[in-house]
């Protein structure tokens, strides 16, 4: 049923971070039993999160989602692409 398909997720947890890193992994892992299941029944998973309120240029390179997907990365199995 989920061969083929893309699943919309929703990331919708605060992250804990600090310097541009996560500091605290939890809230992404307790993600991952249903990233892995959708993955692993072969669903393509779209993530959709957020770190904070953009106003500024700065704001942007504070609040990177790069640096979640990185995270993801390194506890996922599956490729992750961000853009």
């Amino acid at each position: 049923m989920l061969k083929e398909n893309t699943s919309l997720f929703v990331l919708t947890s605060t992250f804990h971070t600090r310097e541009n890193v996560i500091t605290d992994d939890n809230r992404v892992r307790a993600a991952l039993p249903t990233i892995n299941y959708l993955t692993e029944n072969g669903a393509k998973v779209l993530l959709l999160s957020h770190l904070g309120k953009i106003k500024t240029d700065e704001d942007y390179a504070k609040n990177d989602m790069s640096i979640v997907a990185d995270c993801l990365a390194s506890l996922q199995s599956a490729p992750v692409k961000f853009r």
